[in-house]
């Protein structure tokens, strides 16, 4: 059963001095009927909803109405082109797709302050939650695991000039300096060890708790900070417990259907899956009650409707068990050329993630409207990996109940980084780094990998990008391979400037996408931080 959650939050109000007095003894007096917070956590489930209050953030944080890391990691990339009703429907996104963006950009802003509303929510539970009891041992285990994921994209996406928060802040604490890298990556490691060890199995939660972090995604976030770290022997060892555990498999698949089913409603919280930001598609939203100001209040994800192609430029999508979306994240024609690289086009990896005008045509889709016209940002396809299936969404108005949930992390990418960590490790072994590799390749209906030992990591990086493409780790995969030698700047402008002819050109027949620059490998801080925070530290190239 799809669990929906939900939880209200925790209010404390504070004391006001009156403007009379009357004594003392009446200005001591106690407030009734308030719960203060130094009162509250004491029970099993007062820890309990104070977990689901931080998992409330983890969702807002990934996904909100418009801003969320999934969609700014995405659009940062070379696989998808920002798109929308028409040129400037969302500057933003704009920005960060064509590489024009400054500190003063929204969704990077949000995306920044996302990541420490997580983070005072798990604090906030560590600093009440007493460990007495079985219960509560998870809940704090849940916290810090999730404060390292918040903590995680804060040093992969802004670097060590983001702030390091590691307990409840005082009115003195809250203009905080840089964290510095070390200290963050050292944080992450502790609080997923730490998380590791008390938490349970998968297997071991209920199916209503299926959407709680458990043992094994821990140790396989600690390996990903590993492996960004560059410490592969570390990174290699973490991932084979994981793999060893047997809680995970890939789901066999022989029909795109099927490895479509891989991110839809059916295959939730499956043996595929270590971590989902879970939705609802029963919340009963419409145009009048949606909220568009809160997601936290909605409960199902809108950004499956902005995936979707944009409808009033295609024909009825029915034929293909579709509907027509708000035309963000087109795939990039250069996703399509790499897959049609390595295989067939009718192989079932490639067809479960785009579809090609011809494609469409093909099925009963007309691609234009009635002029002809095409969709603002579309390159000829279409996403069909996280975008508006028909299947996915409730009532009353579809397009504002989607609840397929968000895979954070998949089984699939678990052994392509330990394939990665095998073969740079400090003994290197190539053939236990191929056969993770040859899995996911052989469940993609492809042939094992045909590369020498020596050139396996281009095999991974080929890998990487077609297994996970539109999941939203292309970006920051290429960031940390430059950062740990595995590739150069002038590789990844190369990878980044190919995009440019794909990507929609303003008057004159000039591109809006500007040529990659080497600030681009961190974010930056954002400008309210920077004017408010005079302990805060701008990142190289950014003003």
């Amino acid at each position: 059963m799809k669990t929906k959650i939900k939880i209200f939050n925790i209010i404390v109000f504070a004391s006001a001095l009156l403007l009379f007095a009357c004594s003392e003894s009446f200005l001591d007096t106690q407030p009734r009927g308030v719960l203060s917070v130094d009162n509250y956590y004491k029970t099993d489930a007062e820890a309990a909803s104070g977990a689901l209050a931080c998992y409330d953030l983890v969702q807002d944080q990934q996904f909100g109405i418009w801003t969320g890391s999934y969609l700014v990691r995405m659009v940062l990339g070379d696989e998808a082109i920002t798109g929308g009703g028409g040129r400037g429907d969302q500057p933003g996104y704009e920005e960060l797709n064509e590489f024009n963006f400054g500190p003063n950009n929204p969704f990077m802003g949000g995306l920044y302050a996302g990541c420490y509303r997580i983070i005072n929510r798990c604090n906030t539970l560590l600093a009440y939650v007493a460990n007495d009891s079985p219960a509560k041992k998870i809940n704090i285990a849940e916290a810090k695991c999730l404060r390292a994921l918040a903590n995680f994209e804060l040093v992969t996406l802004y670097g060590g000039n983001a702030s390091l928060v590691t307990h409840l802040l005082g009115p003195s604490e809250y203009q905080q300096a840089p964290g510095g890298e070390a200290n963050f990556w050292a944080a992450i490691e502790t609080d997923l060890k730490d998380a590791a060890t008390d938490l349970p199995l998968k297997s071991a939660y209920s199916a209503n708790d299926k959407y709680r972090v458990s043992k094994g995604f821990a140790q396989a976030l600690l390996g990903k900070a590993y492996l960004y770290q560059g410490k592969y022997d570390e990174a290699a060892a973490i991932f084979e417990t994981v793999i060893s555990s047997a809680e995970y498999s890939l789901v066999p698949v022989t029909t795109v259907a099927e490895m479509q089913n891989i991110f839809k409603t059916s295959q939730e919280f499956g043996r595929e899956s270590l971590f989902e930001v879970s939705f609802s598609s029963t919340s009963s939203r419409d145009w009048g009650n949606f909220n568009w100001g809160n997601n936290r209040l909605n409960e199902n994800c809108v950004t499956w409707q902005l995936m979707g192609a944009r409808g009033e430029y295609f024909g009825d999508f029915t034929p293909i068990g579709m509907s027509g979306g708000w035309g963000f994240g087109y795939p990039n024609p250069l996703v399509d050329a790499l897959f049609l690289s390595e295989g067939p086009a009718n192989n079932i990896r490639r067809r479960a993630s785009l579809m090609s005008s011809a494609e469409l045509t093909a099925a009963g889709v007309q691609v234009g409207n009635g002029s002809g016209t095409l969709a603002y940002g579309y390159a000829g396809f279409i996403r069909v990996k996280y975008a508006s299936w028909l299947s996915e969404r409730g009532g009353p108005v579809g397009e504002l109940n989607y609840g397929t949930n968000l895979r954070y992390m998949r089984y699939a990418d678990v052994l392509l980084m330990a394939a990665e960590a095998n073969i740079l490790k400090t003994s290197a072994d190539n053939t236990k780094a191929r056969g993770y590799i040859n899995q996911v390749r052989t469940r993609a209906g492809l042939g094992a990998a045909t590369e020498t030992d020596a050139n396996l990591f281009n095999r991974i990086v080929k890998e990487r990008e077609m297994e996970l493409v539109f999941e939203g780790w292309r970006y920051m995969d290429l960031m940390r391979w430059i950062k740990n030698g595995k590739m150069t700047e002038a590789q990844v402008q190369t990878l980044m400037d190919a995009c440019i002819p794909y990507l929609p050109k303003g008057a004159g027949n000039v591109p809006y996408r500007k040529a990659w620059q080497t600030k681009y490998k961190l974010l930056a801080i954002p400008e309210q931080e920077i004017l408010t925070n005079p302990n805060a530290k701008q990142n190289d190239g950014y003003y």
